[in-house]
């Protein structure tokens, strides 16, 4: 990958991370009133607060290009693949961009080479 690439990667990946960060922060707003009726939805909203977390961790992380964003981009990519069936394809693209050797170095993590 250039890093033109690289660079257009990262921006596409805080930008969809951004918005699902947003949406699952509204979510877990929204949440507070209904577990005021119902405690059944404190479930609920630690999983949406978790996710919210998880999404702004990577966003921030992605911007600052630290191994903290590398990891949670991961798992914001594994997320998309298994929890939400119409991203899946954008998860599975950005599982494979974030494991290329370019993108590792371009977060500052060491890449150890074995002989085989």
């Amino acid at each position: 990958m250039t890093p033109e690439q690289i660079n257009k990667s990262i921006g596409q990946m805080r930008s969809i991370f951004g918005l699902f960060g947003v949406l699952t922060s509204l979510a877990a707003v929204f949440a507070l009133p209904a577990m005021a009726d119902d405690p059944s939805f404190i479930f609920g909203f630690f999983l949406e607060a978790l996710l919210a977390v998880c999404f702004w961790v990577a966003f921030s992380g992605l911007g600052k290009r630290n191994s903290t964003g590398l990891t949670f981009a991961r798992i914001c990519s594994g997320l998309f693949v298994l929890g939400f069936p119409i991203l899946t394809i954008f998860g599975i693209i950005y599982l494979i961009k974030l494991w290329k050797p370019e993108m590792k170095q371009a977060f500052g993590v060491s890449i150890m080479h074995q002989n085989s």
